[in-house]
C-alpha cells in the first residue's frame, strides 16, 4: 500500500467541562464548531472532577479542553502531562494556557450601567476565593469608587466551593443579614447568575422589592438562571462560544 494514501486516525481530545452551566454549553459549542471545520477529533465530554481522573489517563487523549476550576483536579491533569488548555482564570494561577474574557472589563460594565442611571447606592456579592470573582469586584469598586462611592461587599458564593457539604441555611442566612445592612435603593452586582438567583431569592423572601429596593445585574447572561428569577434577571453576557473556538485553535496548534 503506498504510504502517502493511509487516512491519519484521529486525535482523542477530552472535553472536561460541566454542561450544567450555560457558559460551559456555550463553550463547547464553540469549540464543535472549530472541530467541525478544522480538526479531525474524536471527543469525549466529562465533568472536571478528581474522580474522572483514572479514567482520563485510561482513555490516554492527545489533549484535553478543560473548565478547570479545582486545585485538586489541576494538579491531577498536571501530573498527567499532556496539553491542556483551560477555559477559565477561576484558579487565579495559570498552570496552562487560558482562554478568558477580561472579567475587569466586565465588572467596570456593570459599575458604568448603574451610574448611568442615576444611582448612589452599591454593592457586590461574589467569591473572594475565586479569581474571575475577584476580577468582576475589582472593576466594578475601581469604578465605583472613581465615580467618588463606596462598595459594600458580601463574599459568601459558593460556587466553586471543594466543601460540598457546607450549609445551604447558613449561607442563605448569610446572604440575608448582609442585604438587611444595605442602604435603600442599592445598585448590586452579582459575580455569576447561579448567586444572582440566590440572591434575588434571599430578597424575596425579606420582602425587599426590586428593582425599587434592590437593583441587581449579575455576569454571564445565563437564560435558563435569568429566566428562573422573579423578577427576570438582567445580565452580562460573556462571550464564550468565541472562547471555546480560541480553546480549540490553541490546543489543536499543539498537537
Amino acid at each position: 500500500m503506498n504510504q502517502s494514501n493511509r487516512i491519519t486516525p484521529p486525535r482523542r481530545v477530552a472535553l472536561l467541562m460541566d454542561h450544567a452551566f450555560a457558559y460551559n454549553r456555550r463553550a463547547l459549542r464553540g469549540i464543535y464548531e472549530h472541530v467541525i471545520g478544522h480538526a479531525n477529533w474524536t471527543i469525549h465530554q466529562a465533568n472536571p472532577e478528581p474522580r474522572n481522573l483514572p479514567a482520563l489517563r485510561e482513555w490516554a487523549p492527545d489533549g484535553v479542553i478543560g473548565h478547570i476550576t479545582d486545585p485538586e483536579f489541576a494538579e491531577g491533569l498536571i501530573s498527567w502531562g499532556g496539553p491542556v488548555v483551560s477555559t477559565t482564570s477561576a484558579l487565579g494561577i495559570e498552570l496552562f494556557p487560558v482562554v478568558d474574557v477580561d472579567h475587569t472589563a466586565a465588572g467596570r460594565l456593570g459599575a458604568e450601567h448603574f451610574l448611568e442611571h442615576g444611582h448612589g447606592s452599591f454593592a457586590f456579592f461574589g467569591s473572594d476565593s475565586t479569581e474571575f470573582s475577584r476580577e468582576r469586584e475589582r472593576g466594578f469598586r475601581e469604578t465605583i469608587e472613581s465615580a467618588g462611592f463606596k462598595v459594600l461587599s458580601c463574599h459568601a458564593d459558593p460556587l466553586l466551593s471543594r466543601h460540598k457539604d457546607e450549609s445551604w441555611i447558613r449561607t442563605e442566612e448569610e446572604i440575608e443579614r448582609w442585604l438587611l445592612q444595605l442602604p435603600r435603593p442599592c445598585a448590586v452586582v452579582v459575580s455569576n447568575d447561579v448567586s444572582a438567583r440566590t440572591v434575588t431569592n434571599a430578597a424575596n423572601q425579606l420582602g425587599l422589592r426590586i428593582p425599587e429596593e434592590l437593583s441587581i445585574l449579575s455576569v454571564d447572561n445565563d437564560e435558563f438562571e435569568c429566566l428562573f428569577t422573579a423578577p427576570t434577571l438582567s445580565s452580562i453576557e460573556i462571550p464564550a462560544v468565541q472562547i471555546g473556538r480560541a480553546a480549540a485553535r490553541i490546543l489543536e496548534q499543539t498537537l
